[in-house]
């Protein structure tokens, strides 16, 4: 399906969950498969990757450790940069494409303002003929 949704566009944003590790394989399988779809191989779109749920990845599972959360202290397995980076072939495509792997976290804001601030830049530089 995704080949109906990337006709027109100038970008690929895909957001990983850097606590989800059990399904990182599935999610790596659905981003190569977004990649290796014609249109997105022809216009060399800029790829920005949110690691997203950032603010976890010192191993709170989101109940901040605390056992009276229900928790019970159980620290959750993270994703690092280094792991997405690896993981997913970002130097390879790095000839392909113009990629960022930016930490993110909806519930902070940190790093969406970095990541579309460079997301922006990068588009706006193809318009000037520069790639």
């Amino acid at each position: 399906m995704w080949a109906y949704y990337t006709g027109h566009v100038q970008a690929i944003i895909y957001v990983v969950d850097v606590t989800d590790v059990d399904r990182v394989a599935c999610s790596r399988d659905e981003f190569a498969g977004v990649l290796d779809l014609q249109k997105v191989k022809e216009k060399r779109l800029p790829v920005l990757i949110f690691a997203s749920k950032w603010d976890l990845r010192d191993g709170e599972s989101g109940d901040g450790g605390d056992p009276a959360a229900g928790g019970g202290g159980k620290k959750a397995k993270c994703l690092t940069l280094e792991n997405i980076t690896m993981g997913f072939g970002i130097e390879g495509l790095q000839e392909k494409h113009k990629v960022k792997v930016c930490s993110a976290s909806g519930v902070n804001g940190t790093g969406v303002s970095e990541g579309f601030t460079w997301l922006n830049d990068v588009i706006a530089s193809k318009g000037d003929g520069d790639e």
